[in-house]
């Protein structure tokens, strides 16, 4: 059986040096959120990766790992407007782009839900064979075939190295593998610093430990910010476009409370922490 190795957005403080000498240290990285060896200028080592660690180092860091690097193959293809496509025609000088994801690229994901659910959309989905993705599927783009990793619904599992949730202490490193959407005070989407103190405050929270926004530092930040937005084909039209913290994005969160009050709630706060929240990489937790 060919194992599967599977790539996840890298953090945005994992870099390489952007001139290497000598040439020894091309193969360098470092995670910068946990320290920065030198001032030399650093560059972010690629868009996806895979880390893997040394065997015999049972927490090791950033230095002691390998990493495989990946990155999604794009093209631009220009295309003629047509105004009226019964026509065939194209109007004179008017041409737009699409940017699209190569052909023979694999993407893997998870559909998370209640196990009745998952058994209707895989039964929905299943006899389908191909299909059809994203803008002008119904014409020479999104042709995709879907297959199924497990034949039946699974209790989700991180498949990141050093899942143990029970070190999670006052004191860790997040990192989010998908743009995070988080809504401030008057409901839209934010992507301030603030918003994110408030809701990991919020999503933290426990009866006895009223964690608020003032226990929760940031003390270290590499943030990118993305619009989301997404065209509801049964609408024509566009959700409303929303800001988001981008996937890769990480930062190093101290909450300040006494270290016997978060020991006594520890096993309470844990509960509150989403699937998939994994330690890795030198005290990180990816969510």
């Amino acid at each position: 059986m060919v194992k599967k190795n599977y790539f996840f957005p890298t953090p945005f403080s994992i870099n390489k040096y952007k001139i290497a000498e000598p040439e020894t240290e091309a193969n360098k990285a470092f995670d910068l959120i946990i320290e920065d060896p030198d001032t030399k200028q650093k560059n972010h080592v690629g868009t996806y990766c895979r880390i893997e660690k040394r065997q015999h180092i049972e927490d090791s860091n950033i230095e002691d790992s390998k990493i495989f690097t990946k990155n999604v193959k794009k093209s631009i293809n220009f295309h003629h407007a047509r105004e009226n496509r019964l026509k065939g025609h194209s109007e004179e000088g008017t041409i737009f782009n699409y940017e699209s994801l190569d052909s023979g690229q694999i993407f893997a994901g998870r559909i998370l839900g209640s196990e009745t659910d998952l058994r209707q959309i895989k039964t929905l989905l299943e006899s389908r064979g191909k299909i059809r993705i994203g803008r002008s599927k119904s014409t020479q783009y999104g042709e995709a075939k879907l297959t199924w990793v497990s034949k039946e619904p699974e209790k989700y599992e991180s498949e990141l190295q050093g899942l143990t949730l029970d070190e999670l202490k006052n004191h860790f490193i997040l990192t989010f593998l998908s743009p995070a959407l988080i809504n401030n005070e008057c409901g839209f989407a934010s992507a301030s610093i603030n918003d994110l103190r408030k809701s990991l405050a919020k999503s933290l929270n426990v009866d006895t430990l009223n964690l608020t926004i003032d226990n929760i530092e940031i003390t270290k930040s590499f943030k990118k910010t993305e619009i989301v937005e997404n065209f509801v084909s049964k609408w024509l039209l566009k959700k409303p476009s929303e800001n988001s913290i981008k996937a890769g994005s990480c930062f190093e969160i101290k909450i300040r409370v006494a270290n016997d009050q978060l020991d006594k709630d520890i096993k309470e706060l844990l509960k509150k922490v989403p699937p998939g929240a994994s330690k890795n990489r030198n005290r990180r937790t990816d969510w």
